[in-house]
Formats: C-alpha cells, sequence, structure tokens
C-alpha cells in the first residue's frame, strides 16, 4: 500500500529515489551532468513537425521577471543551442508583456520587439517531433545573476550578433527618436533602476542618487559631455536630475514611470489604464536600453539593462568614451522579489483608491 502510494506522487517518488541512489557515484555523476553541465536533454515529441531538426525552446517560466531578465534568459539559452546545434525557438508567452489580444496578429511578446532567432515558428515547435526546453545555463550561471564576467558578455556578445535582431519597424521608430533627442551633441548616458528595493533578496543593494551625480560631474569635466541621458522608471529620479542639471538633462518625457512617492514598479503595477500597457512599457524600457548604447559614456548601477546597453554597443563593435559601472553588494538576506510584489500591488491599489477619494469617486 505505502509504496503504491509512494509511486502514485511522481515528486514523493523521485525525491525517495533520489536519497536511495545518494551515495552512488554514477548517480551522483548524472545529476551533475544534468543540473550543472546540461549535457543530458529530455526531448519530447508534439507532432509530427520536423522530424530531422532539434528543437530548443527557450521559454520564460517566471512572470515576475523584467524585459531584460527575460532577454538575458533567452541569451543563455541560445548558447546552450549554439554548443549543441539545437534550433532555437524563443517563447515568451508567459512573460510580464504579454497582450491576451496579441500586437499586430503576434501573440508571442518576444516577437512584438524581435524578430525570430530561428526559421522554426513557435507554433512550429509546439507541433514537432523532437522538443526539449532550456534547462540551467551550460556555464552554472543562474538567471537571477547580477553582473557578469567579461567571457560572458563576450559570449552574449556573440550571440546577439547572430542571432537577436529588433524588428525593422520598431529600430527605425526607436532610430529617428534618439536621433531626435541626441542631435550630433556628446551624450552622458545615466541608468538608474527607478523604485529600488534595497532588501530584495539577491538583487543589488542601490547606491544614493548623489554618487550617481559625483560620477557624472567627472566625467562631464574630463570628457566635455553635452547632456545628460537619464533612463529611469521614477519621477522622483527625473525630479532629483532635472534640479541638477536642468536643461542639459534629457529624457523620454512620454513614458510611464512610477509616481512621486510611490514605491512601485510600473512593470507589477495593476492599476495602470493605457491600451495595450504591457507592450508598451517593453518598448519602452527597450527604447531606454537601446538609446543608452547609443550614448558616448555611460553610468550605471548593476543590472540588466545596463547589461544589454553594453552588449547592445559592443554588437555594433562600438566602444564608450567613458564607462562607470557603480559597485553593489547584493543583499543576501532580504525578502523575495515575489513578497515584494505582493506589497507593490497592494500599495499600487491603497494610492489609486486614495486618489479616488479626493475626486469623490466611488
Amino acid at each position: 500500500m505505502l509504496k503504491e502510494k509512494i509511486k502514485s506522487s511522481e515528486y514523493m517518488y523521485r525525491f525517495i529515489l533520489h536519497y536511495m541512489l545518494k551515495k552512488s557515484p554514477i548517480f551522483r555523476e548524472w545529476c551533475n551532468d544534468y543540473y550543472e553541465c546540461h549535457t543530458m536533454f529530455k526531448f519530447q515529441e508534439f507532432g509530427n513537425l520536423n522530424q530531422d531538426k532539434l528543437i530548443y525552446i527557450i521559454k520564460i517560466t517566471n512572470p515576475t521577471w523584467g524585459f531584460f531578465a527575460a532577454w538575458k534568459r533567452v541569451c543563455m539559452g541560445l548558447l546552450v543551442a549554439e554548443r549543441y546545434k539545437f534550433i532555437p525557438v524563443v517563447d515568451w508567452t508567459d512573460s510580464l508583456y504579454y497582450e491576451s489580444n496579441g500586437v499586430n496578429g503576434i501573440f508571442n511578446p518576444f516577437e512584438y520587439y524581435f524578430k525570430p532567432v530561428s526559421d522554426v515558428s513557435l507554433d512550429e515547435a509546439n507541433n514537432s517531433y523532437n522538443v526539449t526546453f532550456y534547462g540551467k545555463n551550460s556555464n552554472g550561471m543562474s538567471d537571477t545573476t547580477y553582473g557578469v564576467d567579461k567571457k560572458t558578455i563576450d559570449d552574449f556578445v556573440r550571440v546577439s550578433k547572430k542571432y537577436i535582431r529588433i524588428r525593422e519597424d520598431i529600430y527605425n521608430a526607436l532610430a529617428e527618436q534618439i536621433e531626435s533627442l541626441f542631435g550630433s551633441r556628446k551624450i552622458l548616458g545615466i541608468h538608474v533602476r527607478g523604485v529600488e528595493w534595497g532588501n530584495l533578496n539577491g538583487h543589488p543593494i542601490p547606491v544614493g542618487l548623489d554618487d550617481y551625480v559625483d560620477e557624472a560631474d567627472k566625467a562631464i569635466e574630463k570628457y566635455g559631455f553635452e547632456k545628460i541621458f537619464l533612463a529611469t522608471d521614477s519621477e522622483d529620479t527625473i525630479f532629483f536630475f532635472k534640479k541638477k542639471y536642468g536643461d542639459n538633462l534629457i529624457f523620454y518625457k512620454d513614458s510611464i514611470r512610477s509616481s512621486s512617492g510611490k514605491k512601485v514598479l510600473a512593470i507589477y503595477d495593476d492599476t495602470i489604464r493605457r491600451d495595450k500597457n504591457r507592450y508598451w512599457l517593453g518598448y519602452e524600457v527597450l527604447r531606454d536600453m537601446l538609446t543608452l548604447s547609443f550614448c558616448d559614456g555611460i553610468i550605471a548601477g548593476i543590472s540588466n539593462v545596463s547589461l544589454a546597453a553594453d552588449v547592445f554597443k559592443q554588437s555594433r563593435e562600438e566602444a564608450w568614451d567613458y564607462k562607470c559601472i557603480l559597485k553593489q553588494e547584493l543583499c543576501k538576506n532580504g525578502i523575495s522579489l515575489r513578497k515584494a510584489i505582493k506589497l507593490m500591488k497592494k500599495e499600487a491599489n491603497t494610492y489609486q483608491n486614495g486618489i479616488k477619494q479626493k475626486k469623490g469617486i466611488r
């Protein structure tokens, strides 16, 4: 009876099997291969298509990830696909940026902004004969790793050149906006993670805005930057830099940002009312990243946005005149992102209800 009960639960059966075999050196080696080196893959049959191909779906499985956390997972997955000669397919349908009605007939959010990474569509992949899914990267790096080494950046640059291409309509629209904003002036880009939660487990502990200003003043004096482009998702950060740099500060005025005094990241704020809001939030952070990559210099903390800006710049075989990534420690004993999101959603609703009360709206 007990054996039957254990076998009826796949999780319990695997746990006990793992416990019983843990002293076996052969089993331990198998586990290391599967979980760390990723030299073992489980292929599944979803249909009869592409029987001569090995399809590798890089799927976003965590709906709390921001845009460039998802982008980084794509880069990591592409490294594995390249290593084992798999056909990569990116699936962002479970991401924060999914629009239930699609965008221009497209229902995979990755393809709202980027061209497919291979000739196999997601629909085809979901009906193919040999399909496996992204697991852990072959170098053991976690999806949530902040601050990557030079080799990893070089690898990201290589796969970006080969696979990741912004859709032409998106790129042309962004290039036009960047040209209008910059002109021929020498620009210092600054990226500030907007609403910082200094107690988020595994995330960088934020540095003060004064630290950014100190570095910016030194860079302006030494390198002669004429304007500062600020990428942030916080109105409070805009106000701070505007007070310091006045008309020498440029930024995108039409972006949705966290309201002053509101400690809620826009991507987790369900009270925002805008048609295709999730699509536009992705568009705006992509625009900020690409604009940063066209700056002559950059000051940023440790973030996936600044990492992507560096990768995209190098992918165009360009170099920074000046680059400063501020040193930050990672929080080791903080709260989880899921708990923080829950608190942010609660604050967003409280904030919205307060506005309604002031306006006398029931």
